[in-house]
């Protein structure tokens, strides 16, 4: 579309002005979105300040990747799932599944996003049925439901068939062969590779891992192609696959949960892969975080979750959205693009900003009260 009206000779500089305009659009989004999880002028300038500003988010622009697309993607998905909490309109929650097959088009990653949006669905439906008690606020409760359900479950059909035009055309069931590449790359960051029968290409990996200055499993993996014969390695590949350990999966994913704590939160990445030094300290400047800390959200989020049901018999569902999505992105990265780690979280940054904010008003609204008392 876009080089049909640009055309051919400025396709790349029309792209970055169109996720310029995207990401312009979502700022405005994002602080809707903000308003819709606290009341407080203060935290809704904030918050937007720094999601607008935040190079870890806005130079993503100037890059031809997906990042773009799936941070203002993301944010305009939130966005319509917050709208359909606070009115539980048919074509807000139609909307919403047809966005959430994009974004699962655009990037495979997103299909995390699937079971927090059924659930997310179920529990507005039974929040809904406690509250409402005109007939014509049940039918349209119900309705809205069973739209739901539909159009969710078409989005499951048509990921089902492209996986299976996949199967066809490439031999695998899969939504993308890059899910196959990154199992593969896992089984040198696991050690599954010490698995497979070729000792040659063994030796070559286990040197490479044991250099002192770390390791690219990537790199490890595209220069073992260059080295060795190609029906060598994918053989060799497949056997580690198939001999994969759930138990050393596990171990590997607790090992590099907390290999992962201090590292920092954010990267400029500009052409051919450079940083860019000093938008990288205004980023660390603007949000100062590394996964330790968001560790220390999800689990903050955890206990408010339980605190509340437990005390009020209520879900949060806001909460609930926004600590899945950060969860499941950080979960699935790990698995499956460890390598990446920092350019595929950057979806989650604006996740991250709403709920801080959210956890300071809460927070907030507890110090109100215990004040009045």
């Amino acid at each position: 579309m876009i080089q049909l009206i640009g055309g051919e000779e400025s396709l790349y500089t029309n792209i970055v002005y169109v996720q310029y305009a995207m990401m312009f659009i979502s700022i405005i989004l994002f602080y809707l979105c903000i308003k819709e999880i606290t009341d407080k002028k203060i935290l809704q300038g904030l918050g937007t300040i720094i999601y607008g500003i935040c190079p870890f988010i806005f130079t993503w622009n100037n890059l031809i990747l997906t990042e773009s697309f799936s941070i203002s993607g993301l944010v305009l998905l939130v966005f319509i799932l917050l709208r359909y909490l606070k009115n539980t309109k048919k074509s807000t929650i139609i909307l919403a599944n047809i966005l959430l097959f994009l974004l699962i088009m655009l990037r495979p990653a997103f299909i995390y996003l699937l079971p927090m949006v059924i659930l997310y669905i179920i529990f507005i439906y039974q929040r809904n049925k406690k509250i409402v008690d005109l007939e014509e606020e049940i039918i349209k409760n119900k309705t809205s439901f069973i739209t739901g359900i539909i159009s969710f479950g078409i989005v499951i059909l048509l990921i089902l068939g492209y996986c299976t035009l996949m199967k066809i055309n490439h031999g695998d069931f899969t939504i993308t062969t890059v899910s196959d590449i990154n199992r593969q790359i896992l089984t040198i960051n696991n050690g599954n590779f010490r698995k497979a029968s070729n000792e040659n290409i063994k030796a070559y990996i286990e040197y490479q891992i044991s250099q002192p200055q770390g390791y690219d499993p990537t790199q490890i993996y595209n220069d073992v192609y260059k080295i060795f014969n190609k029906e060598d390695v994918d053989q060799f590949f497949y056997e580690a696959v198939e001999n994969e350990s759930f138990i050393q999966d596990i171990k590997y994913i607790i090992k590099k949960t907390v290999g992962i704590s201090d590292e920092k939160i954010g990267t400029t990445y500009m052409e051919s892969g450079r940083k860019n030094t000093i938008l990288d300290k205004i980023g660390f400047a603007t949000l100062p975080i590394n996964f330790m800390h968001v560790y220390l959200i999800l689990c903050l989020a955890f206990i408010y979750f339980l605190y509340k049901y437990k005390k009020h018999k209520v879900i949060d569902i806001k909460m609930f959205m926004l600590s899945v999505i950060i969860l499941a992105n950080l979960f699935t990265n790990l698995i499956a693009a460890p390598g990446e780690l920092q350019r595929l979280f950057a979806s989650s940054l604006p996740i991250m900003i709403m709920i801080i904010i959210y956890l300071i008003e809460i927070f907030m609204k507890n110090i109100n009260f215990n004040t009045e008392e």
